[in-house]
């Protein structure tokens, strides 16, 4: 089974994933009863404009001047959402801030998944890379590429950064790892595997290395920039105070395992409080489960970078006790396409039923999203 035939154009089949995914989120909200009212927003029509969502939307309309829980979430995406719900409604053009962030949401996801193909296509070869790279968008959590969140643009940054690195422009790569950086405290990931892949590259060529390893020193620039607002502007301990009084239930642990046994305590025996429901909870355990076979799949054959971008990535959202947002986390993990496209290649028999699931997995969680189910991002 071809996911799509290669060289077939690439708008037309985004948009139809686009129109597809709303759909089920619209029909959703109307149809299936709300789980947590005060968590939705966007409106009947805007139904992925929900729970966090809404704090990226506040802070492009007031700043950081409301609650402290907002300095949790880095400002570049509300920037880029008040930038454009500005210049479109000066220009006569009444919109609100979800739809302006919803818009910024689907554009990054086009631009990642161009990226994301152009990436595919240094180790698969064009044909494949065509066909491959819609994996991840008929990937169950991939509703929230279209989302106000930031995945579409750390997806972007991310893969444009190693393009970027691969093709030796490290002022560019450098430069992207610092907007993923401003997205979100993992996208500082870009910034070590940027290093990995400069050395990897100076060993493969038996050269020395040369000033162009400075343009790496950008990559922590986005994060660094903002936590020296905050240092200016409440102290840095605000960060983790806002995670204390919006995310009580989230506690840093070096034990990684926790994460995943502790739901699994709480919803079988009740003896540990955590936010999401019992299904929720068994989603992103699946994810977790299917990451790890990708892994022990294919981890030798990626690049050094990339496996050092797809560990660290894996590892960083387990370092708290809740298994919350990981389906969202793990699937901007670029590294792991890469895997399950080779895994198509050598085993085609295996497309048809993963791409089904997929799509089922789709429709079922961008349905509980949208209807407010706790938990499910």
């Amino acid at each position: 089974m071809e996911v799509a035939s290669p060289r077939r154009g690439f708008l037309l089949p985004f948009g139809v994933w686009v129109l597809a995914v709303l759909t089920v989120a619209i029909v959703a909200r109307a149809v299936l009863p709300v789980s947590d009212g005060a968590a939705i927003g966007g409106g009947s029509w805007l139904p992925l404009a929900s729970f966090d969502a809404s704090h990226y939307i506040g802070i492009a309309q007031h700043g950081y001047s409301g609650s402290v829980i907002a300095r949790a979430f880095f400002p570049l995406f509300p920037i880029l959402i008040a930038i454009l719900h500005d210049l479109v409604n000066d220009a006569g053009v009444t919109v609100s801030y979800a739809l302006a962030g919803t818009v910024i949401a689907v554009a990054c996801a086009y631009g990642a998944l161009r990226l994301l193909r152009r990436l595919l296509a240094l180790d698969l070869g064009q044909d494949a890379a065509d066909r491959y790279v819609w994996l991840l968008p008929l990937a169950p959590y991939a509703f929230i590429l279209l989302a106000p969140y930031t995945e579409s643009l750390l997806l972007l940054s991310s893969v444009g950064s190693l393009l970027a690195a691969r093709k030796q422009r490290w002022w560019v790569a450098g430069a992207l790892g610092a907007v993923a950086g401003a997205c979100r405290l993992p996208g500082l990931i870009v910034f070590p595997a940027l290093l990995v892949e400069y050395i990897y590259q100076v060993r493969r060529s038996d050269q020395r290395l040369s000033s162009s390893i400075l343009a790496i020193g950008l990559a922590p620039v986005g994060a660094a920039a903002y936590f020296a607002w905050l240092g200016f502007n409440g102290g840095i301990a605000t960060y983790s105070r806002a995670y204390a009084v919006g995310w009580p239930y989230r506690k840093f642990t070096l034990n990684v395992f926790k994460s995943l046994y502790d739901p699994i305590l709480a919803h079988l025996f009740h003896d540990v409080v955590v936010p999401s429901t019992a299904l929720a909870d068994g989603l992103a355990l699946a994810s977790f489960l299917v990451v790890m076979l990708l892994m022990v799949w294919g981890w030798k054959r990626l690049r050094p970078s990339y496996l050092v971008y797809a560990v660290l990535s894996i590892i960083v959202p387990l370092l708290t006790t809740v298994t919350e947002g990981l389906g969202r986390y793990y699937l901007v993990i670029f590294p792991l396409t890469l895997i399950a496209a080779r895994l198509a290649q050598e085993h085609p028999r295996l497309v048809r039923p993963a791409v089904c699931a997929g799509i089922v997995g789709e429709v079922i969680v961008t349905a509980l999203f949208a209807s407010g189910h706790p938990g499910v991002v």
